[in-house]
């Protein structure tokens, strides 16, 4: 029983690995789609995106 904990412990660690990479070279944005503008949320939620948008870069 402990061998099978180790192994499964090593799979789980060498799983994992990866996602300790750094990816400063990839970027993604992330857009969304609004057809009318008349309200006030919309509104906002298109300034708050144009700012992340400014700040991201």
């Amino acid at each position: 029983m402990h061998k099978f904990n180790s192994i499964i412990s090593v799979l789980f660690v060498l799983l994992l690995l990866p996602s300790c990479q750094d990816n400063t070279g990839k970027r993604y944005s992330t857009g969304f789609s609004q057809c009318m503008m008349d309200d006030v949320w919309r509104q906002a939620m298109m300034g708050f995106q144009l700012i992340e948008n400014q700040s991201s870069f």
